[in-house]
């Protein structure tokens, strides 16, 4: 930025010194050339760029998505072939390439240690209607203390993750696999 680069500027009563500051606070992105249509072509290129960055990534994530839905449908096409015998035998899963399919086992039901289905009868409550009950949700905590580390630990369930029921209300999978590939569809059309 030259000295008369900085006088040809209409700038009123400002002086150099603040015509300065005020525009490398203006644009931390000093151009070369010091030509007002330079610089706002300059602008609208960073512009530009930041942009079609934007738009990559979103194209990223839609690819991330159509893999992983992909993965889904093979997975729902080997269920529907094996049938009953895919949760019996975890080694049948195999990808188009050979590859094994780790999958998670399914939770659709509550611990008991969580949450405990309670019939009225045992509370001694009569109730006009047969076979009603409530949820107890008392949770009896263990505290069992580390003879490593001699920290102490809280223990809900006795099995912790070992746990083929849910502990909590995210670990619940409810929604059946074709519905999750619907799902996914309809976020990669939007």
């Amino acid at each position: 930025m030259t000295d008369e680069f900085l006088k040809s500027i209409d700038s009123g009563n400002a002086d150099i010194a603040t015509l300065k500051l005020y525009i490398s606070n203006v644009c931390p992105l000093v151009r070369n050339v010091y030509d007002k249509d330079t610089f706002l072509n300059g602008l609208i290129e960073d512009l530009y760029f930041k942009c079609e960055d934007m738009i990559q990534t979103k194209v990223n994530d839609i690819a991330t998505i159509t893999k992983n839905k992909e993965k889904l449908v093979e997975i729902h096409e080997l269920m529907d072939a094996l049938g009953s015998d895919a949760e019996k035998d975890p080694d049948a899963m195999i990808d188009n390439e050979g590859n094994p399919i780790k999958m998670k086992k399914k939770k659709v039901k509550m611990c008991e240690s969580i949450q405990k289905k309670k019939m009225y009868k045992e509370d001694g409550i009569e109730m006009k209607t047969k076979d009603k009950y409530y949820v107890d949700a008392h949770l009896t905590k263990q505290n069992i203390q580390d003879p490593k580390t001699g920290a102490n630990k809280c223990f809900i369930c006795a099995q912790g993750k070992n746990c083929n029921l849910a502990h909590t209300a995210i670990e619940l999978d409810l929604i059946p696999l074709p519905h999750k590939i619907k799902n996914l569809n309809g976020l990669i059309k939007a």
